[in-house]
């Protein structure tokens, strides 16, 4: 990981939230990561839609996290329930409501 990557993360029960990091630091083991605003770039219907990250739009407090490794790809474990995994580049589908 390095400065100024994006890493999203995907996680919810009845609904898919969806939020996005930007590394503002990094060592060879640890990031520290910055939760930034999303974008709605569509809404499908009342419930879903895609979105994408805002850079330098910081809304959070940093988090200093261990960078975990599997499979040959990096990720935080942020929670229990949230991992951030290294973003596409491409819109991620979310939900309001199951």
């Amino acid at each position: 990981m390095k400065v100024n990557d994006i890493l999203k993360s995907r996680w919810g029960y009845d609904q898919t939230n969806i939020q996005f990091y930007q590394v503002i630091k990094a060592t060879p083991k640890t990031a520290t990561v910055r939760e930034i605003a999303v974008e709605q770039v569509s809404k499908d219907n009342g419930w879903t839609g895609k979105a994408t990250p805002v850079l330098n739009h910081f809304i959070d407090s940093p988090i200093r996290k261990k960078i975990h490794a599997y499979s040959n790809e990096e990720f935080l474990k942020l929670s229990s329930y949230e991992y951030a995994r290294p973003w596409n580049g491409t819109p991620v589908n979310y939900s309001t409501y199951a």
